[in-house]
């Protein structure tokens, strides 16, 4: 408590402490970006209706909202993504996966380098 009274003295670091919402086996989960941060991100990046921000590791996951871990994908990619990061997720929060592995895996699914079946055996 005392360490933490300390670090919120420094408003960067009050500002990281805040954004932390739990830790899942590993993962630090933050708490997602307003809806007018990711607009601006969204404009910044130049989107179209058709696209969404997405974060390449999800908050679930331990990911942030940093600029590194956000892009702009198809509606029927992010669609495709959803349900993995979610059995993901579940994975991490019941201690059945490490978040390093977690992360591993969700990055390689979106970058086409395994299927979805072979997150669902990886992760098991």
């Amino acid at each position: 408590d005392r360490l933490v009274a300390l670090l919120r003295e420094t408003p960067e670091v009050a500002a990281a402490i805040d954004g932390i919402r739990r830790t899942d086996n590993g993962a630090i989960i933050v708490a997602r970006m307003s809806y007018e941060d990711s607009q601006a991100v969204r404009k910044e990046l130049g989107a179209s209706k058709d696209l969404i921000l997405d974060h390449t590791i999800p908050l679930q996951l331990g990911g942030d909202n940093g600029r590194g871990n956000l892009k702009l994908v198809p509606k029927a990619d992010w669609e495709r993504y959803t349900p993995v990061e979610n059995y993901l997720g579940m994975m991490l929060r019941d201690g059945d996966i490490e978040a390093k592995k977690a992360q591993q895996l969700i990055r390689d699914f979106k970058a086409g380098k395994i299927t979805e079946s072979e997150v669902y055996a990886a992760a098991e």
